[in-house]
């Protein structure tokens, strides 16, 4: 009987998927982006600017999607001005606590931020689904891998 390699197509597709998550990511970030850098353009003086920033990560299976606030220490008068990034901390499940990405952004961004979120995070979920049906596959493999080990020493590991 031929050795089939069931699972190799559905990793295939799984991570086909997570491309296109990870593209579909991607154009809602740089979508923020293009209206933020456009309405502060119109907007006068650093006050007006946006203190939230949004970023978009591929790390092997994982699709970062965080909210940074910046935050400047140091004197602009003395030049020792700088800005850090702090990330915004998200709570449980696939979404950041909308009340505490509102209560950082300006009155002009907060639609924008509330829709940007509200895509990120079914961006999320079914990042967290795909992962984990690729997270079972290995499993299934391992254990398909440790039946074959019991039945090459005539069953007594089962």
């Amino acid at each position: 009987m031929e050795k089939q390699d069931h699972e190799k197509p559905a990793v295939e597709q799984l991570h086909a998927w997570l491309d296109a998550l990870h593209e579909q990511a991607e154009k809602i970030v740089e979508a923020h982006w293009a209206v933020v850098r456009a309405t502060e353009q119109k907007m006068p003086g650093w006050e007006s600017k946006s203190v939230l920033q949004l970023r978009c990560v591929r790390d092997g299976n994982a699709i970062k999607l965080e909210w940074t606030r910046i935050v400047w220490k140091g004197s602009k008068a003395k030049g020792t001005r700088k800005s850090t990034r702090n990330y915004v901390r998200k709570g449980r499940g696939y979404s950041y606590n909308m009340n505490t990405l509102l209560s950082l952004s300006k009155e002009w961004e907060k639609p924008l931020v509330e829709d940007t979120e509200t895509k990120l995070t079914a961006i999320r979920r079914e990042w967290r689904h795909v992962n984990k049906a690729l997270q079972l596959i290995r499993f299934a493999k391992d254990a398909r891998k440790a039946a074959m080990v019991a039945d090459k020493n005539g069953g007594a590991d089962a």
